[in-house]
């Protein structure tokens, strides 16, 4: 397949999408789940609202790891989890403080090929 510069355009799109997506959203400090941002509890875990320190997704940076793994690897079977496992560096059952922080990376590593692809863009315009 021929990269074109509609292409490029629409993956460019597509990331920074991801990256504001959890606006209006929270983030459980027990689990690591984005809520919305009027809950009482945790709708994964349950952890209550009063406890610990939530943040916004916004401000975390934190898009949803598995939207980003899914669109990035062909599917979610062995091969998929260990390309996710290679791109991201997180395993099926980490905890969400690992998953975070390698989420934070794998942000980075996202803007770096943003940047990559608008020169690219760029280059053919």
């Amino acid at each position: 397949m021929k990269i074109t510069k509609k292409l490029l355009e629409q993956l460019i799109k597509e990331e920074y999408t991801a990256l504001v997506e959890g606006e209006g959203k929270i983030v459980c400090p027990n689990c690591g789940h984005h809520n919305h941002a009027d809950v009482d509890k945790c709708s994964n875990c349950g952890h209550p609202r009063d406890k610990g320190s939530w943040k916004s997704v916004k401000e975390e940076g934190l898009p949803n790891l598995s939207q980003i793994r899914n669109k990035l690897t062909p599917s979610m079977t062995h091969k998929g989890d260990r390309a996710a496992e290679e791109y991201f560096g997180v395993r099926p059952g980490d905890d969400a403080t690992t998953m975070a922080r390698q989420n934070q990376n794998a942000i980075k590593r996202l803007k770096k090929e943003i940047a990559q692809l608008k020169k690219l863009i760029a280059s053919k315009g």
